[in-house]
């Protein structure tokens, strides 16, 4: 078997990027709402767990059905973006499942893990240097990675 060329990685353009997080955000926070605002409770100081909960519980979801798709969650699916590792390969499933855990650590610094995108060479977010992973224009579909051995 022949080893893959090199390739070099042209990224996604930093605005491309912050929509795509902000149209995932914007989802989550939607449907935390809408499930805060059902839910009846005799205590209100209660709702504020349960938009919390449910709003990361829907980003959760999305997260990991759609990691299983090329890590292609709706708000990179708008943008057109893909996510693959840095040698131009996809992602191995270990670094797709690990990225929603990261990004929660990424957004839970106040959003600095995501804002890292405006000062990086190849605009990744922190849990994208975490995984090896860099987000790119979905023009050509990726290769999966060759078998070891």
């Amino acid at each position: 078997m022949t080893e893959p060329a090199d390739i070099t990685l042209y990224p996604a353009s930093k605005l491309r990027i912050l929509v795509a997080y902000l149209i995932d955000a914007g989802l989550a926070v939607a449907c935390g709402l809408a499930v805060s605002q059902n839910v009846e409770l005799t205590d209100e100081r209660w709702i504020w767990i349960v938009w919390l909960a449910a709003t990361i519980g829907f980003a959760a979801i999305q997260s990991l059905i759609f990691s299983q798709r090329g890590a292609r969650t709706l708000g990179r699916r708008a943008m057109g973006l893909i996510v693959v590792s840095a040698d131009g390969q996809k992602l191995s499933r270990f670094k797709r499942w690990m990225r929603f855990p990261l990004a929660c650590i990424s957004w839970g610094f106040a959003g600095l893990g995501i804002a890292w995108i405006l000062f990086d060479r190849l605009h990744r977010s922190w849990h994208d240097l975490l995984t090896g992973s860099v987000e790119v224009p979905r023009l050509i579909k990726v290769k999966k990675t060759p078998p070891r051995g």
